[in-house]
Parts: C-alpha cells; sequence; structure tokens
C-alpha cells in the first residue's frame, strides 16, 4: 500500500514539473513576440507622422480592433523574423509581425501583434500594441 502511495505521488509531481515547463516555454514565446512587437513600434516612432509608410492602412482588424491573423497577410505591412531554438540541433522559431495604420481625424492608430508562425488556437492569443501617433496640422 506504502509503494502505491509513492508511485501515486512521484507520477503526480512528474505530471507538475512537465506542466511548469510548458508553461515556461508558453512564457518565452509571449515574452519574444511581444519583444518584436515593440521593435516595430519604435520603428514607426522615429519616423515623422506625416512619413509615407503611414499612408498605407495595412492588415486587417478585428472587431475588437486586434489585428485578424485569419485574414490575408498584407506584405507590406509585415516581418517574419526566425530566431534559433537550438544551435546544436540548428532548430529555428518563426515568428509572424503584422500591422494596421488606422486614421482618426488628425491621429493615426498604429496597431501591431506578433505570434509565432505555426500558431495553434490553443496556445496564448498574440498581444496587440497600440499607439497613438499626432500629425501636425
Amino acid at each position: 500500500m506504502a509503494s502505491l502511495l509513492v508511485i501515486v505521488g512521484l507520477l503526480s509531481l512528474l505530471s507538475l514539473i512537465l506542466f511548469a515547463l510548458k508553461m515556461r516555454y508558453d512564457s518565452r514565446l509571449s515574452s519574444t513576440a511581444l519583444k518584436l512587437s515593440q521593435q516595430i513600434i519604435e520603428e514607426f516612432k522615429s519616423r515623422s507622422p506625416d512619413d509615407a509608410v503611414f499612408s498605407h492602412p495595412g492588415n486587417v482588424l478585428t472587431s475588437d480592433g486586434s489585428i485578424d491573423f485569419d485574414a490575408d497577410l498584407d506584405p507590406l505591412a509585415s516581418s517574419t523574423e526566425s530566431l534559433q531554438l537550438n544551435q546544436t540541433l540548428n532548430t529555428q522559431l518563426v515568428f509572424e509581425t503584422r500591422w494596421n495604420i488606422t486614421s482618426l481625424g488628425n491621429k493615426k492608430i498604429l496597431t501591431v501583434a506578433t505570434r509565432k508562425r505555426d500558431w495553434e488556437k490553443s496556445q496564448f492569443s498574440p498581444v496587440n500594441l497600440k499607439l497613438v501617433l499626432t500629425t501636425a496640422y
């Protein structure tokens, strides 16, 4: 009876460790996606609000104002970044970043989101970052 209790305890501990490893991996994916989105935001912030790049609307938004990754990709408003996961095995993670620029009066709202290329719906949802730029009139 005691050995059965030890086996059940060890199996429970093993499942907890596997769950923690999965959450750590998902957290790193989410952090990397956020970092890549922030890089795009910084690139746009370095430009003048009157720059021609702000005239292209970009990718489609959902009804709640998030980037719609189910819609067709706009190649002029997206980028792909390949990051090395394991040098020995030469494995790569590919991230896709999309953005949209919405005009609202003298303001432009930049929405940026990044996800892992072979993203599964069960994984984290892409975080959408927004930046409001004001044009001078």
